[in-house]
């Protein structure tokens, strides 16, 4: 059954002069002068009239505003309501009595109209409709088998559903917030320095104690500069030291070559028979005395010529020593200049280089990323209530997304550590390092991203958990 909301004899709904205001969609607004029940007269004289607008009603100075739509009348210039709703009518109709009987409608007149029922209401079936509708059914033994059929598979659904889940909170352990972690290693510069030359590309495997990335320090190569230019000096002024020293001695030679060459002279001028026996022999024993004071002098490296060599030895010793010290302390400043490049701190794959040719780097900048050679591993959180379920060696599964298809890797537990770790949880816990097996380093960096995430599980092992394994 259906009630339909109708004005009785509406063609004889008398017209009257009231003004009511007509906002357009073009943002114009109307003085509507005469109107009715059924419609109103468009005051303007327009080719298109009207289709629709915000009608206005003037009630105890507020506007009492609503929607309408028209459709063409019979008159030139009338346009008549369309599909009214219920409170509309009747807010329209109250100040319609209003004006004809010439009271002012009351408040509670105007609020009763506002909330007249606007749907139509839908009573029931006709005698029609239900017996379509149960044309429509299917036999009732066959409604009976479907139903017993979907309550069975529903149940058989949940049922595995929660048997599953149940299952495996007594097989295993889940670990949260696992990913996947590559052993890095940032190298940063130790000294201000400027980068000479890149010795790596990025995906190349290095080996510990190459080197990476050759620096220069300007301050270190000056100081380098300054003390090879004081080495070389003194490398020659110890040249030079030598070579007195080396002069000076060939003239003690000379000398002593005199003095023996004088007295082998007087020796044969008195002649060699009866030497003794001849009485002018003083030349010769003074000549004699002279050799033989000078090789005293010689041996106790006294006298005015041995004091000039020990003095030139000792300017050759110091300039000699100053000289080694200088070497020394260039082949310093040079390990020091050299100790500023990038050297790798063990073998590994370069992941990036994030610096170039002629760059001013300051101290402290991260020039290389290093992945060491060790295989990938996994990190995870649990929570620290739950510290006696997981123990060192326990095995787990990593599950991880393998393109559209799921893969699962065989892990072990390898540390558990109590603590914060901001990359993973900002609570406190246990922190649990997985290793994979068998899988290189190789096999895992081509597997797995850095920080790619993945599910972890840790297995139980329940034979230990029988009764009779206890003891």
């Amino acid at each position: 059954m259906r009630v339909r909301h109708e004005r009785p004899m509406s063609d004889l709904t008398y017209s009257v002069r009231a003004p009511l205001k007509l906002s357009l969609e073009n943002g114009e607004v109307a003085t509507i002068e005469e109107w009715s029940l059924n419609g109103l007269t468009f005051p303007n004289s327009a080719d298109i009239l009207p289709k629709s607008g915000q009608l206005a009603i003037p009630f105890q100075g507020v506007d009492i505003q609503f929607d309408v739509r028209f459709t063409d009348g019979s008159k030139k210039g009338e346009l008549l309501f369309e599909d009214l709703t219920g409170r509309q009518r009747e807010t329209l109709a109250v100040f319609y009595r209003s004006i004809l009987s010439g009271k002012m409608a009351s408040t509670e007149q105007m609020i009763t109209s506002l909330d007249t029922p606007v749907d139509l209401v839908p009573m029931g079936e006709t005698e029609e409709e239900e017996t379509a509708g149960r044309a429509k059914q299917s036999p009732r033994i066959l409604r009976v088998i479907w139903n017993v059929v979907f309550y069975f598979v529903f149940a058989g659904v949940v049922f595995g559903l929660v048997g599953n889940q149940i299952l495996n909170r007594l097989s295993h352990v889940n670990l949260q917030h696992a990913r996947v972690v590559a052993p890095m290693a940032e190298l940063h510069t130790s000294q201000a320095a400027f980068v000479d030359e890149i010795l790596v590309e990025e995906g190349e495997y290095v080996e510990q104690g190459e080197v990476l990335v050759r620096l220069s320090n300007p301050e270190g190569n000056a100081v380098v500069d300054d003390i090879r230019a004081d080495a070389d000096e003194f490398e020659e002024l110890a040249a030079q030291a030598d070579q007195r020293l080396a002069l000076h001695r060939a003239q003690i030679e000379l000398t002593r070559d005199g003095l023996r060459q004088r007295f082998v002279a007087s020796v044969g001028a008195t002649g060699s028979k009866n030497f003794a026996a001849q009485g002018n022999t003083a030349d010769a024993q003074q000549a004699w005395n002279a050799l033989n004071q000078f090789d005293n002098n010689a041996v106790t490296r006294l006298g005015p010529l041995f004091e000039m060599e020990r003095q030139l030895e000792r300017e050759a010793e110091d300039l000699r020593t100053r000289w080694s010290r200088l070497k020394r302390d260039l082949g310093n400043a040079k390990d020091a200049t050299s100790a500023g490049d990038i050297v790798a701190p063990t073998d590994g794959v370069v992941i990036s280089v994030d610096v170039f040719e002629d760059q001013f780097l300051d101290r402290g900048r991260r020039a290389i990323e290093l992945e060491e050679d060790t295989p990938r591993y996994v990190k995870a959180w649990l929570n620290e209530a739950r510290s006696d379920a997981i123990y060192l060696g326990m095995e787990t599964t990593v599950q991880f997304n393998d393109g559209p298809s799921s893969r699962t890797v065989e892990g072990r537990i390898t540390d558990i550590t109590a603590a914060v770790d901001a990359e993973i949880s900002d609570a406190f816990g246990l922190i649990v390092s997985v290793e994979l097996i068998g899988m290189t380093a190789d096999d895992a960096r081509v597997t797995f991203q850095q920080d790619a995430p993945v599910q972890l599980r840790a297995r139980k092992d329940w034979r230990n958990r029988l009764p009779w394994r206890s003891n």
